[in-house]
């Protein structure tokens, strides 16, 4: 038998288009990884092609060892001669063989710096270990030459979420022969903040000539319905390649929309399904999988699924209650409490950072022990204390009156209001606000979340006190989870879901603010991978989808009014089940006889979480950009010069050093002011660039 009788004809041609470039568009669900492991086995078994002339690239460790698998079981012992791995490993191999000559030592340090920065950052570190990679194959011919011959066949997988220094070494590794095969969707890029540009797969066609495009678009996990409402919420998106996926799988059921009171109705609505369908199906709760955009509403489906006894586990992500900012608040919460925890006064004194570290924590321990007093009561004993710089001295006394403070306050006000006291003396929402670090606003989403908790603790205990709350807290925080097992419902966010499937999903939080998040409403670029993230939820689906959302949510200790979201409107009417709907959500649910869309969000209200569309919705979606149209930033280059001072969301001030064309795309090289980003390498349009 034929390794390819198994292939439908559109993976049979991406399997055996071997000489050239290749971009296989593989939508979600048809097969990529079968492909790309069949191609190299035709190419060794059938092409008589060396199996160590062939180089395929990934992106995660997970990804390369299933590649390897795969490549194992159809062409036996011959596959470890494939150099099948990720990025960083193949950067890593080729520095420690030649990184010498760009003055790089055999031991190797830039990999241990590329590991102590990946702890802060994956993604940045990341790329600056591929940039030493970039600069040894542009500087040296002979290596770039070498490298050539020895690997004159490439593939990449995942090649929608590649940033500029993995094109750069794509691009000078396939050289002038370009038999580089890549594959990719660029529905599924939903890593720009990680530096992915989906501008980089969309314009493979012009930087690659004569390359030979393949669309895989029939679909083996979902119903049709499902694919239907994802489709339309995709091709709402003006820039992508034009493909829809089909299958020949059952129609199936109607997708279910479900509009809650409050976040907490919405998870026991949930629950609730789950375990009435596991009971009356005889589902297991391993088919189900919950997915949301952002980590803080996990917190009430923890608690609904939890209640409800049913077994969970968080993908990709922790508890709610493991998480470092939601153990910190609760630090706080027990200190006030209890002045006598040690421990979560050692967790917290420092957090956010006032200046009293180890030295100053030794010092207190030492003063305490003397004393024969608790390391809180030890405190006001630093004041004259002369090993401590005046300072920490004044640092200590102020994190003191601080606490003082707050215990006066816990006799005078509700729980909910306290949690937020603490939030603004401690000024710890203010530093994770003002975090340059990525997840520092979701961070603060969490806490956010953390006081609707409270809220809604205040709202139903009989006599709602800090010390009954903490003791509700215990159990949610403890380590007798019924969680991580095997059969066990998944939670997770979006991203995370990427890759995935499952039988049955809820995507929930479909709300303006949350889906799409409030971060992206007014930026087209943004907004549109927000789509792309909802497409990718909806895909994962195999039998059933499940959409719900709030009338209302708690934000902070204030009740806000909630919209649904815009891509809501986007889906099929006919092929959504509106029972779960009152007649409230009857008047933003367009339906998809009407003429314009501008009334579905006409009487929204800004809130919190979002506002309402600068400009109605199309009634039509603009003709797609196919693969091939050039993708230019020629006028954002027009604004950047060398020496032009920038700024980044992320990493801060900087200046552009130099700019260079390639291709369609402008690259900006720019030196940073802080020197953990250093000098980095960034196309000219990215979204979080910005002139100052």
């Amino acid at each position: 038998m034929s390794i390819l009788d198994q292939l439908n004809p559109q993976q049979r041609e991406a399997a055996t288009t071997i000489e050239g470039p290749v971009l296989i568009f593989a939508g979600a669900g048809t097969g990529k990884t079968r492909v790309l492991t069949h191609r190299i086995a035709y190419m060794v078994q059938e092409k008589q092609i060396l199996p160590e002339q062939i180089l395929a690239v990934t992106f995660t460790n997970k990804a390369a060892d299933e590649m390897k698998e795969r490549i194992s079981q159809l062409i036996g012992a011959r596959a470890s001669q494939v150099l099948a791995d990720t990025f960083h490993s193949v950067c890593a191999r080729l520095l420690r063989r030649y990184g010498e000559h760009i003055g790089i030592s055999p031991n190797f340090a830039i990999y241990e710096g590329y590991q102590e920065g990946q702890r802060a950052n994956n993604a940045l570190d990341f790329d600056d270990l591929l940039f030493k990679t970039v600069e040894l194959l542009e500087s040296k011919p002979a290596v770039r030459e070498e490298l050539q011959a020895r690997f004159p066949y490439i593939l990449v997988d995942e090649y929608q979420d590649i940033n500029y220094a993995q094109y750069r070494f794509i691009r000078l590794l396939a050289g002038t022969r370009g038999n580089v095969c890549v594959v990719g969707d660029d529905d599924q890029s939903i890593y720009s903040w990680r530096g992915a540009d989906v501008r980089l797969i969309l314009s493979f066609q012009k930087d690659f000539e004569n390359t030979r495009v393949i669309k895989l678009e029939q679909n083996y996990r979902s119903t049709r319905k499902i694919l239907e409402c994802a489709h339309h919420v995709i091709c709402q998106n003006e820039t992508r390649a034009e493909k829809k996926l089909w299958t020949e799988n059952g129609v199936g059921e109607n997708l279910v929309l479900h509009q809650a009171v409050d976040e907490d109705k919405e998870a026991e609505w949930v629950a609730a399904t789950i375990v009435r369908q596991v009971q009356k199906s005889g589902m297991r709760y391993g088919d189900y999988a919950i997915l949301y955009r952002i980590n803080a509403i996990s917190r009430a489906f923890e608690i609904a699924l939890r209640g409800r006894g049913v077994p969970y586990q968080m993908v990709g992500e922790m508890s709610f209650y493991d998480r470092a900012e939601v153990i910190n608040l609760v630090a706080y919460l027990k200190l006030i409490f209890n002045p006598s925890d040690a421990a979560s006064l050692r967790r917290i004194i420092n957090t956010p950072v006032r200046g009293l570290g180890s030295n100053m924590l030794n010092c207190l321990t030492q003063v305490a022990s003397e004393a024969g007093v608790t390391l809180y009561e030890a405190l006001p004993l630093l004041a004259d204390d002369s090993r401590l710089r005046q300072a920490q001295r004044h640092a200590a006394l102020n994190f003191y009156d601080m606490v003082e403070g707050l215990r006066k306050d816990a006799e005078q006000m509700g729980v909910a209001e306290l949690v937020s006291r603490v939030l603004d003396r401690s000024g710890y929402l203010k530093a994770l606000r003002n975090s340059k670090r990525a997840e520092g606003a979701e961070r603060a989403d969490s806490l956010n979340e953390f006081i609707a908790g409270a809220v809604k603790y205040q709202q139903n205990a009989q006599e709602p006190t800090l010390g009954g709350f903490l003791k509700r807290l215990a159990p949610l925080a403890d380590t007798d989870k019924p969680r991580g097992l095997d059969n066990s419902v998944s939670l997770m966010t979006l991203h995370a879901a990427k890759g995935l499937e499952f039988p049955v999903v809820f995507m929930a939080g479909m709300e303006e603010g949350i889906c799409p998040h409030k971060r992206s409403i007014h930026d087209e670029f943004e907004l549109a991978e927000e789509r792309r993230l909802c497409y990718v939820g909806l895909t994962r689906a195999k039998h059933m989808v499940h959409l719900s959302h709030a009338r209302k949510r708690t934000i902070f200790h204030k009740v806000r009014e909630r919209q649904p979201s815009r891509f809501l409107t986007d889906l099929p009417q006919e092929l959504v089940d509106h029972s779960g709907v009152s007649a409230y959500a009857s008047r933003v649910r367009v339906r998809r006889n009407t003429t314009s869309r501008a009334a579905t969000y006409a009487d929204v209200r800004e809130t919190a979480g979002g506002s309402a569309p600068s400009k109605a919705p199309r009634t039509q979606k603009k003709a797609p950009r196919v693969p091939g149209t050039p993708v230019l930033d020629r006028q954002a280059a027009e604004i950047f010069h060398p020496g032009t001072k920038i700024v980044h969301d992320d990493w801060g001030n900087g200046v552009v050093v130099s700019i260079s064309q390639d291709g369609t795309l402008y690259m900006l090289t720019i030196r940073f002011e802080k020197r953990k980003h250093g000098v980095k390498k960034m196309l000219a349009g990215h979204p979080k660039l910005k002139a100052r």
